[in-house]
């Protein structure tokens, strides 16, 4: 089965973002009786520059191969590879958690412009100046120490 449409982000509470995102899933069997879920999202968010505090845009895309298991057990005896477990012990998952889930995960860790020039005014921030450091106002009682 695929299903192919497009997701408000205002619905994932989660991610807290505007905007739609683009989604393609496909529900398979992989011939051994696991449930297969392929799918991949695609959306423009736009984030926080940790260098600026800014908004910068970025494009997120994101695909994934899960297998539904019902146990930790069960996740556990999966080959490493092609497919992640997605554990859902009724066997039903949320779509919109799945898709939320996959946005997080393809967040990067710290979102930045690409170059310094780009944040908005960090380029217009005047110079720092040399402030002189005060002299340490307990340096007198070392001084009267060593006069004894």
């Amino acid at each position: 089965m695929e299903a192919a449409g497009r997701l408000r982000l205002d619905t994932l509470p989660r991610l807290q973002a505007a905007g739609e995102a683009e989604v393609q899933l496909r529900a398979s069997d992989d011939g051994s009786g696991r449930a297969i879920v392929q799918g991949r999202v695609k959306a423009q968010l736009t984030l926080t520059c940790q260098r600026c505090l800014g908004p910068v845009a970025r494009a997120l895309t994101t695909e994934f191969k899960l297998v539904w298991v019902r146990s930790d057990a069960q996740a556990a005896a999966l080959p490493p590879e092609p497919y992640e477990p997605l554990l859902s012990a009724s066997g039903r998952v949320q779509v919109s958690e799945l898709l939320e889930d996959e946005l997080l995960l393809a967040l990067p860790i710290a979102a930045v412009h690409a170059t310094a020039e780009e944040c908005s005014g960090l380029g217009q921030r005047p110079a720092l100046r040399h402030v002189e450091t005060p002299a340490n106002p307990f340096a007198v009682l070392g001084a009267g120490r060593r006069d004894r």
